[in-house]
């Protein structure tokens, strides 16, 4: 195959002069580039350009996410439309994490810069940004300026906007580029080992909350996504998601079973759900939520990252206590606050997760020696009456199991709560309704007092039946400690077997 050169560039920099007359900036580059690499002769390069504006969809286009998967090389035309552009950082982001088993510096010979400006080497992308080699070198290798001998620190480009024919000093420039993208393409040849679609690590059960960023943050999310992903946690909310979908319920039922949370705080508060808070304080405060009520002992908490260095007007860096941010939206006495680079930060919080593993999950439940007399509500979604019914079916020999109605008025709802109030354990089957009302529905069944109860429940169960699913498989592996207490996997059934509760509701001993 030959060597894939994916190009990452701002449409606003290959913009046509407004006469007409001319191409802009990258399609004049890649036309000499085009004409040099094939005066080199085989192997020749391939390259991928996004000439149609296809990044405009969303979420973000899969034909980029593939060609960034296969990509030997990224080519980006550095410049200050490139770097004021969220796309073309997150397809920096996306080809980072594509390769995971990379090391940064092998990643790092990969990526291809081409100046079409000067830009100081400090407000290169943090991906970018303290690696093997210095920034000015990757900046260097192939300037399409050049800084101006009688006045140091201003720069003249070598484009000549409108022109068929470039000056001297582009030619050089584009045939040095094309030089290095054969020299790259005759190593490749033969290489047994191209890029693969990465094998995704073994979960290792456990799951952290990463709130969606607003924009200014989501490189350093990408990044944080990346390498909780490559050591097996599970990240909810789930990140393909756009931020725009999310919304309480949704925050809500990914807190449930996370361990930490963890929030990346630059100076934008993020899109604001419909009748809600903007994103961002709106997970830092259903967090914080979430520690106030969680059980004695609990150990969740926020990890707040709050940079002390953030971009500015220009060249100015704005610079920010992270205390200070981070009581902006109401600080915690156990909030774990940090102000330091995004790659301290991630090491910072690897090493938290690897000091503190979960503690062992409870044992399981003594069963009722005498379960024939044991009340069980069976709280079921409507879709999911079919299956209730088939549960109900073999738990009747066993239990008097009692049934939520669906009428949706008041009388329903009083009868329902009366029997989380009155019940001796309450079962959840799961078949076809969503995720986020089990899980809702779960947590509603934390707190036994605010359901009217004088007791907690003896026991509270989730039943997953067919069809099979991601969702089902995580929920029976790593249950809610907090909110259920037996989770049973019966999804590879089609029916409920008779002996599928047999563990639950022992038969009663003998006289």
């Amino acid at each position: 195959m030959p060597y894939r050169v994916f190009i990452s560039y701002a449409h606003n920099d290959d913009a046509p002069p407004p006469d007409g007359g001319g191409k802009g900036f990258v399609s004049t580059l890649m036309r000499y580039v085009a004409f040099y690499v094939k005066q080199n002769g085989p192997p020749m390069p391939s390259f991928f350009r996004d000439i149609y504006e296809i990044r405009k969809s969303t979420p973000f286009n899969p034909v980029l996410q593939g060609e960034l998967q296969q990509a030997d090389a990224l080519l980006i035309v550095l410049s200050r439309n490139w770097l004021a552009s969220e796309y073309c950082k997150h397809e920096l982001s996306l080809f980072r994490s594509n390769r995971p088993q990379e090391r940064p510096q092998d990643v790092q010979q990969r990526i291809i810069i081409v100046g079409k400006q000067f830009i100081a080497a400090k407000d290169f992308p943090q991906l970018l940004q303290n690696l093997d080699r210095a920034g000015d070198k990757f900046q260097d290798g192939h300037a399409f300026y050049e800084e101006l001998d009688e006045r140091p620190g201003m720069y003249e480009d070598y484009f000549a906007e409108g022109k068929r024919d470039q000056p001297a000093e582009f030619n050089r420039a584009a045939k040095d580029l094309a030089n290095d993208l054969s020299a790259r393409a005759a190593v490749c040849v033969g290489d047994p080992s191209p890029v693969q679609m990465p094998v995704p690590p073994a979960s290792n059960g456990r799951k952290i909350f990463l709130a969606k960023p607003a924009g200014d943050m989501s490189e350093a999310y990408d990044r944080m996504v990346a390498e909780l992903e490559n050591q097996g946690y599970e990240v909810a909310p789930d990140p393909s998601a756009r931020v725009s979908d999310v919304s309480e319920a949704l925050i809500q039922s990914a807190l449930q079973g996370a361990e930490i949370s963890i929030h990346l705080l630059g100076e934008k508060v993020g899109p604001a759900p419909e009748d809600e808070d903007h994103i961002l304080p709106l997970q830092l405060h259903l967090a914080a939520a979430r520690v106030a009520t969680q059980p004695e002992g609990g150990r969740f908490r926020r990890i707040i990252w709050a940079p002390r260095s953030m971009p500015g007007n220009g060249d100015a860096k704005l610079q920010r206590d992270p205390i200070e941010v981070v009581k902006r939206y109401g600080a915690l006495d156990g909030d774990t606050i940090e102000g330091c680079e995004i790659g301290d930060f991630v090491e910072f919080v690897t090493k938290h997760l690897g000091d503190n593993p979960p503690p062992p999950p409870p044992p399981p439940p003594v069963p009722d020696p005498v379960p024939g007399d044991r009340n069980v509500y069976i709280l079921a979604n409507e879709r999911d009456a079919k299956y209730a019914i088939a549960v109900g079916s073999v738990l009747q020999s066993k239990c008097n199991p009692t049934f939520a109605v669906y009428e949706d008025d008041q009388e329903g709802k009083e009868y329902n709560d009366g029997q989380l109030a009155t019940c001796d354990e309450v079962l959840i089957p799961w078949a076809d309704a969503g995720t986020v009302w089990v899980r809702s529905n779960a947590s509603r069944l934390k707190n036994y007092r605010e359901l009217g109860r004088d007791k907690p429940f003896e026991r509270r169960t989730v039943v997953a039946g067919p069809p099979s699913g991601n969702d089902k498989a995580i929920l029976t592996s790593v249950p809610p400690r907090d909110s259920i207490d037996v989770a049973l996997d019966l999804t590879d059934y089609p029916t409920v077997p008779p002996n599928a509760f047999d563990s639950l509701f022992p038969e009663k001993p003998a006289q």
